[in-house]
């Protein structure tokens, strides 16, 4: 029996109050037997570049260590992580979840704002469902 199982990529962001307000959706997707993918922007981020000036660090490495801590609070062996540093934000969305076998894409309602072009490229054009959520969820 072939049973599909949801595989949620999930953006988020630290710079905003609302940047992991997609988490509440992947856990449910997690505790439902699914995979998420997280995925953070590298460029246009302040937290993560004061992050990664703070700790000498590159801005890549920030963000790997922001995705683990994320991914560690959803506490589950199905979570992946992703980073774009890309220039083209819209084509770089539209590739990855092109390539990903993903389900359905959650974005922040900062990110859309942030990003307004680039998120209604990819709603308009994904062969999947994206939804943009609102709301904060703390970051522990």
């Amino acid at each position: 029996m072939n049973i599909h199982r949801e595989h949620l990529l999930v953006v988020v962001d630290p710079t905003t109050t609302d940047g992991e307000a997609g988490l509440a959706e992947a856990e449910a997707v997690l505790v439902s037997g699914g995979a998420v993918t997280l995925l953070t922007f590298l460029t246009g981020s302040p937290a993560l570049r004061a992050f990664a000036q703070g700790e000498e660090v590159s801005i890549g490495e920030a963000g790997d260590i922001y995705l683990a801590q994320v991914a560690e609070r959803l506490a589950a062996p199905s979570v992946g992580v992703l980073s774009s540093l890309g220039a083209d934000v819209a084509a770089e969305l539209l590739g990855i979840v092109a390539g990903g076998g993903f389900s359905r894409v959650v974005v922040p309602a900062s990110v859309a704002v942030r990003l307004p072009a680039a998120v209604a490229d990819l709603a308009s054009r994904a062969p999947i469902p994206v939804t943009i959520t609102a709301g904060r969820t703390s970051a522990a």
